[in-house]
């Protein structure tokens, strides 16, 4: 019997090969959700470290929420509820994508996962924001501060202040005290902090008059 032609097998070779890859890329839907959590955490991740400031104020805004979720702040943040999502995405893609786990201990797996990533991300996010400053005052040593408003602060929103502490500029998220809206480049004064939020007055701000008394 004669060994077959080194073309026929160098091409069964490549048939086997090319299903072999196909066969990789054929995942189910489960794969293909894990997928899409995996991409969109990272991107988001990678997102708020480049754009820290607009998530800061999305974070803030959660934080003004709860009277004590502000307390967590350094154990969880935006970055750290990413991190947890990549990293969950990441493991559930790899255990149903390539080892054919049951997606259901895959998710479970996927919470271990997640927090492999979300503890460096939120250490990481704390480290920055040490070194960019914004440790070097407490939230007390700004009540009574005047600051500018770099973001327009709406009547039942949130805005975002700028001021100066220690020759280091600084910047939060901030509401308006009163409930009056207040414009960009305005200057306001910090009256108190509610977790983590400046609560400010416009300046220009006229105090509402004293009702008559009666004779």
């Amino acid at each position: 019997m004669r060994d077959a032609p080194w073309s026929q097998m160098a091409s069964s070779d490549r048939v086997a090969g090319i299903r072999k890859g196909q066969a990789m890329f054929e995942y189910g839907v489960d794969t293909i959700v894990f997928i899409g959590i995996e991409g969109l955490g990272f991107v988001l991740l990678v997102a708020s470290f480049l754009a820290g400031n607009l998530f800061d104020f999305f974070q803030s805004d959660l934080d003004a929420g709860g009277g004590h979720a502000a307390d967590a702040g350094s154990l969880v943040n935006t970055q750290g509820v990413l991190g947890l999502m990549t990293g969950f995405g990441a493991t559930g893609w790899v255990l149903t994508g390539y080892f054919g786990i049951n997606p259901m201990v895959a998710a479970l797996l996927g919470l271990v996962g997640g927090l492999l990533v979300m503890v460096p991300a939120t250490m990481l996010y704390n480290g920055l924001q040490k070194q960019s400053g914004g440790s070097s005052y407490s939230e007390a040593d700004v009540i009574g501060m005047t600051a500018l408003v770099s973001l327009a602060i709406l009547a039942n929103g949130m805005g975002r202040i700028q001021f100066t502490k220690g020759g280091t500029l600084n910047s939060g998220a901030a509401r308006s005290s009163n409930g009056v809206p207040i414009r960009q480049v305005e200057q306001v004064r910090v009256e108190q902090t509610v977790g983590g939020v400046f609560l400010v007055r416009e300046i220009t701000e006229q105090p509402p008059a004293a009702a008559p008394r009666g004779i």
